[in-house]
């Protein structure tokens, strides 16, 4: 009778620790799921989705007026890039590609230019077709309204001015797989 009672015992003991390491096992493979999820997005240059962008007023380089009311009404399609940015540089052309087909078209494409106009002007030319250009310092107003802290950043606003997406790759935020 006490081979019973101690056989009992011990598969009780073993039961509970088979759960212990089961619920720790649990916790890790969710906490793992988390940092994957957070990488694949990249480090957050722009505010996360889910906020609003910040209130600002500027002139674009076509003289335009720009506002954050002026982004309501369609999703709007941001791009931020700084002047020596070898990142930038590489990630321009596929934006401009994509801002060209983008759904809401060149009134609801923002891309924001850092750096000096003189050596940006051949970027300004390119952009221009299909955004609104805007020139400003790294703690601009546009940038600032959008949340910009590294560049390149991308995002997708919907059409009352908050954040669905947002990255460091157009493939952050389009959803599908672009090159770089």
């Amino acid at each position: 009778m006490s081979y019973v009672i101690t056989f009992l015992a011990l598969l009780g003991v073993l039961s509970l620790f088979n759960l212990v390491l089961s619920l720790g096992l649990v916790r890790r493979l969710r906490e793992d799921t988390a940092q994957t999820t957070a990488q694949s997005t990249g480090p957050q240059v722009m505010h996360a989705a889910g906020t609003r962008v910040g209130a600002f007023r500027t002139v674009a380089t076509d003289g335009a007026i720009l506002s954050d009311g002026l982004l309501r009404g369609a999703p709007t399609l941001v791009g931020a890039f700084v002047q020596g940015c070898p990142e930038c540089e590489e990630r321009l052309p596929l934006f401009v590609e994509y801002a060209a087909a983008f759904k809401s078209g060149p009134k609801h494409v923002v891309a924001v230019l850092v750096g000096d106009p003189e050596e940006l002007r051949d970027k300004i030319t390119l952009l221009e077709p299909v955004a609104r250009v805007v020139l400003e310092g790294r703690d601009g107003a546009v940038g600032s309204a959008f949340g910009v802290r590294g560049y390149p950043a991308f995002g997708v606003l919907d059409d009352d001015a908050v954040v669905q997406a947002s990255g460091v790759l157009l493939k952050h935020i389009t959803g599908t797989p672009v090159s770089a």
